[in-house]
């Protein structure tokens, strides 16, 4: 990750997946308030 940002998403758009990343490693969720199923509308 860049200094300063505090999640990384890898978005699979074929598979509409998104993995999310943070300084301790993948979590189930982001920390911030996004639908991400929308990202796939």
């Amino acid at each position: 990750m860049s200094a300063g940002a505090t999640e990384a998403w890898i978005v699979f758009p074929q598979s509409r997946q998104v993995e999310i990343h943070d300084r301790f490693g993948r979590c189930e969720s982001t920390g911030f308030p996004v639908d991400i199923a929308a990202l796939f509308v």
